[in-house]
């Protein structure tokens, strides 16, 4: 009941690769972890514990129907696999217990809904005789892995998505204005996964005159986003046309009619 309760406060593949880790092994003795997800008929190693880069680096990317490791077959069966010893393992998988050196496996699938997600690997230096309470509670554990997988992979997929319109929106540089030195940081509030759009700049409207704008973005969605994006390009637009400050704001928020029931936004 602890370890499910952690797993589902588990946030990225990361948390979740440490939780196996620091938890999930050593209540089952064991001391290798192989963490991988599902993506494009391929099992790629989210994250791994207890073994070299070197050996992660030839098991990355295995073919679902892959004859190296049980891993492709656990999947393609939805049922456990379980080695006591390198012999076990040998006599499907020849070449599996040379590339680890582990001594004795538990490949669990990660299945959702009849949807494979990945597979989980706990590994031991030793010999290790699976009881038949381990075997239980691991096949169980295996179906909250997947979902707090299923979760933490959408999760960061989020993330990335939040970091890139953000980054889209941000300046690569600011230019350089003769007489005056310029600089800019940006630090967000917030760690969630909520899209943002905030945005700096600095714009040279001619020779001699320079503006500088910060936009503040009310309510947090891909919706919101893309409206700043928006506003940035029409500030710049009537801005380097020469309009005044008060005039560039007046045509700016005119840009998008309010939604019914909703006052319209205002730039200040």
């Amino acid at each position: 009941m602890h370890l499910a309760a952690a797993l589902t406060e588990s946030v990225t593949v990361r948390d979740l690769v440490a939780l196996i880790a620091h938890q999930i092994l050593p209540a089952f003795g064991a001391q290798g972890l192989v963490l991988s997800g599902v993506d494009a008929g391929r099992l790629k190693i989210t994250g791994y514990h207890g073994y070299p880069a070197e050996v992660m680096e030839r098991l990355d990317a295995l073919s679902l129907d892959t004859d190296l490791t049980p891993a492709g077959q656990v999947l393609a069966s939805g049922t456990p696999a379980f080695f006591a010893d390198p012999a076990e393992l040998a006599a499907s998988y020849p070449r599996a217990p040379q590339i680890s050196g582990k001594q004795a496996w538990a490949f669990l699938p990660l299945i959702i809904s009849g949807r494979p997600v990945g597979c989980c690997i706990l590994s031991y230096a030793q010999p290790h005789t699976f009881t038949a309470d381990e075997r239980a509670v691991l096949t169980s554990l295996s179906g909250l892995i997947a979902q707090a997988l299923d979760r933490a992979r959408l999760y960061d997929t989020k993330h990335r998505l939040v970091h890139e319109l953000q980054r889209a929106l941000l300046p690569r540089a600011l230019p350089r204005l003769p007489g005056l030195d310029v600089a800019a940081r940006y630090l967000p509030a917030g760690h969630g996964t909520e899209v943002g759009g905030d945005f700096f700049d600095v714009l040279r409207v001619n020779d001699t005159t320079a503006a500088a704008v910060i936009g503040d973005v009310e309510g947090h969605s891909v919706a919101a986003a893309a409206l700043m994006g928006q506003v940035r390009t029409a500030i710049h637009a009537h801005a380097t046309a020469g309009a005044a400050p008060g005039q560039v704001l007046a045509r700016t928020n005119r840009l998008r009619p309010p939604r019914p029931g909703r006052p319209a936004g205002v730039l200040r």
